[in-house]
């Protein structure tokens, strides 16, 4: 329970550093696209915005969600499959992506937030502050092959087994950048720690749509 505790702390102070970094939070609406029941990180952003969103596909967890969130929009959905299918959905100024480490889903289609950022402009305003999990080093890696790959294939890298946060901080400037944004600020603080090894980050973006991009 004492490491549980530990871990949690070290999430929440975490979250509270990166999110210190947004300009007039008090006036974004926010979205947590990964909730779970609201009590984890969502409480940490939902008190200091303007309005606030929360989706979880687990059904079990929506009443704790909306006892937790009270004045949330709450909403039962496979969050990556809804992003994919909606286009016109409203936009956020803060997304804040608590995906899950490994693969995950059904038939672990999904892995860590792979699958949502190519569709972020789909949820996000031209103006945003998207705030993701990075794994830097992942445990039990060899137990799961599939996991193994598919980082491989999104950093684009033989062994993604440690990657430093220098390569990481270009990774995701070029790949938003791909995506039609500019990143006008990187924000990371760890996350997490396991057996003393600093695993798990959260990265903070402050982003701008290029006009050229519509």
């Amino acid at each position: 329970m004492k490491r549980r505790q530990e871990t949690f702390s070290d999430a929440q102070k975490s979250l509270q550093h990166i999110v210190g970094k947004i300009d007039n939070v008090d006036k974004c609406n926010a979205i947590d696209i990964f909730a779970r029941k609201g009590d984890w990180i969502s409480h940490i952003i939902y008190p200091k915005v303007n309005s606030f969103e929360a989706w979880e596909i687990d059904p079990d967890y929506i009443e704790s969600l909306q006892t937790n969130l009270p004045n949330a929009q709450v909403h039962c959905r496979d969050s990556i499959k809804f992003i994919k299918e909606n286009t016109d959905y409203k936009k956020f100024d803060i997304v804040f992506i608590d995906n899950g480490l490994n693969c995950y889903g059904e038939n672990r289609e999904y892995c860590e937030h792979f699958d949502v950022l190519p569709h972020i402009d789909n949820i996000s305003s031209d103006n945003c502050f998207v705030i993701i999990n990075v794994v830097t080093k992942p445990f039990s890696y060899d137990d799961y092959p599939d996991w193994k790959t598919r980082r491989n294939e999104f950093y684009g890298v033989s062994d993604s087994s440690e990657l430093s946060l220098a390569f990481l901080e270009v990774f995701y400037e070029d790949y938003f950048s791909e995506l039609g944004y500019d990143v006008l600020e990187t924000h990371t603080n760890c996350r997490e720690y396991k057996d003393g090894v600093d695993y798990n980050y959260h990265f903070g973006f402050k982003l701008v749509k290029r006009e050229d991009n519509g």
